[in-house]
C-alpha cells in the first residue's frame, strides 16, 4: 500500500464521515480488572469509503486493540473529498473505554 497516495484531512474540501458506526465492544477480561483505556486508530479509506488499512498509534493493549480494529471494519464511512470527487483519505480516530 503506498500509504502517500492517502489525502490527509487538512487537504480535503469534505472530511470522511460514518454512515454507520459500530462502537466497540469493552473486552470482558478488561472490564473484570476495571481496566480503562484510549485508543488512537489511523484508518485509510479508500475514495469508496472502504476501510482498506487500520494502524493503532496509541494502544492500550492487544484485547482493547482488537475491539477497536473490529468495531472499525464492521462500520460504513462516507469517503473524503477534494473538491466533489472522493479522494483515498487517511483519518485518526480515537477510542476510549471507560467504566461506568
Amino acid at each position: 500500500m503506498n500509504r502517500g497516495a492517502y489525502a490527509a484531512v487538512h487537504r480535503l474540501s469534505r472530511l470522511p464521515a460514518f454512515l454507520t458506526r459500530t462502537e466497540p465492544s469493552y473486552p470482558p477480561d478488561e472490564r473484570l480488572a476495571g481496566r480503562e483505556a484510549r485508543v488512537l486508530a489511523e484508518i485509510y479509506l479508500n475514495e469508496h469509503g472502504g476501510v482498506d488499512e487500520i494502524s493503532i498509534k496509541r494502544s492500550q493493549g492487544a484485547l482493547f486493540d482488537n475491539a477497536v480494529t473490529a468495531a472499525i471494519r464492521s462500520s460504513r464511512f462516507q469517503p473524503g473529498y477534494q473538491g466533489d470527487k472522493p479522494v483515498p483519505t487517511v483519518i485518526q480516530i480515537p477510542y476510549v473505554f471507560k467504566m461506568r
